[in-house]
């Protein structure tokens, strides 16, 4: 498990929460839990999607939570990947530049390390 204390939203640009998966891992799923004041986009109250560059909804999609909320999601089937990847957060309109408020996410996953031969 990999996870990150409350993350404040104020101008983010990019939607990257600051969590990274490393490299060669098998992801299997991801769980939330919002702030009191939950998450606004400037507009579409806590309604969000968690994912990474190329698949932003990979781990949550289209997801609405209220203030408080939480969730947790199993992948049916696991995601390899081959690289360090940067978790983001997004809104439905596809930009995390006007989100304001608090989550907490956590991916679950298996790292695979470099093994000798023999």
């Amino acid at each position: 498990e990999k996870t990150f204390t409350q993350q404040e939203y104020q101008g983010v640009s990019d939607g990257e929460i600051g969590l990274a998966i490393p490299a060669n891992s098998l992801v299997l799923g991801a769980s939330y839990r919002l702030g009191s004041r939950g998450l606004d986009d400037g507009g579409q109250l806590n309604r969000f999607a968690i994912g990474w560059s190329g698949d932003t909804d990979a781990l949550f999609s289209s997801q609405t939570a209220s203030a408080n909320g939480s969730g947790v999601q199993m992948l049916a089937t696991p995601v390899w990947l081959s690289a360090e990847t940067e978790v983001s957060l997004e809104p439905p309109s596809g930009s995390a530049l006007s989100m304001s408020g608090t989550i907490r996410v956590a991916v679950y996953y298996y790292a695979i390390t470099a093994m000798g031969t023999f």
